[in-house]
């Protein structure tokens, strides 16, 4: 026989969150670290009134019954970031800004850690000598395709190498600064946020444990239905604050051909 399971529990543990694609009950994400996580739940009454007093006669009517799920979690997901813009995440290959300070070698030799990619003779555009006590930019030297005048500069791909006018050439240790487009590994993640990207509606189901308050027993569960992602998020750090955490509240809707907004479920793990 199984577990009976209590009408009177407590609950104090955070809860952990799922989101699946209603289309086809795909995993989009499970949260693990979350640090809060509440369901608020609001109603409008009405009620009708008249008489001396003008008192409220008899019972109310409800109406627009909402039910919000807030959660924030300890760490960044992409998975939820991509669902909260309306897009897909996009893993692979992808074109990333770099910038970099460059110390000329032996025989003034300057090279840059990663290959410049762009149009040949303009992968670099601009160089700009760095002021090793200020760190102030002091001069700038522009990309030309071949033979470099003064104040001009050329890059070879293939070395990474950048080669100045021979009244130039920069002396060891002279600092240098640049920002260019490399090509990453295919282990890149990118989120493109859209202006007209709608965040997704997911199936959620949250996990937690409740407690009989009469034998101390645990027992799982479960917030479970329909929600919209809210699409707005922020971050905020400073020097010496607290990691940023991931905050968003999904609002739980009715389903085609339903009334239902969710399910709270308290069960054990036994099966029927």
């Amino acid at each position: 026989m199984a577990l009976a399971t209590p009408r009177n529990f407590a609950i104090q543990q955070v809860f952990e969150i799922l989101g699946r694609k209603p289309i086809d009950k795909s995993i989009l994400f499970y949260l693990t670290n979350t640090k809060t996580s509440g369901l608020e739940n609001t109603v409008e009454m009405v009620y009708p009134t008249g008489g001396r007093g003008n008192v409220y006669i008899g019972g109310g009517f409800s109406h627009s019954r909402r039910a919000t799920l807030n959660v924030e979690v300890a760490t960044f997901n992409t998975n939820v970031m991509a669902v909260q813009a309306g897009t897909e995440l996009y893993e692979g290959s992808s074109n990333i800004q770099y910038y970099e300070v460059m110390t000329a070698g032996a025989g003034g030799a300057v090279k840059t850690k990663l290959t410049a990619i762009g149009t040949a003779g303009a992968e670099l555009l601009f160089v700009y000598k760095v002021n090793p006590q200020s760190g102030e930019y002091e001069k700038s030297f522009k990309q030309v395709a071949s033979e470099p005048q003064t104040g001009e500069f050329t890059y070879t791909s293939g070395t990474k190498t950048l080669a100045f006018n021979a009244a130039e050439t920069p002396a060891e240790g002279d600092m240098f600064a640049v920002a260019y487009t490399f090509k990453s590994a295919d282990n890149a993640q990118v989120i493109t946020v859209s202006g007209d990207g709608i965040p997704a509606t997911v199936l959620a189901t949250a996990y937690g444990l409740a407690k009989d308050t009469c034998t101390g027993e645990l027992f799982p569960c479960q917030i479970d239905g329909l929600a919209q992602v809210d699409g707005n998020w922020n971050f905020d750090l400073s020097a010496d604050g607290d990691p940023a955490v991931q905050a968003f509240n999904m609002e739980f809707v009715r389903g085609c051909g339903s009334k239902k907004l969710y399910d709270f479920k308290v069960y054990t793990e036994e099966e029927e």
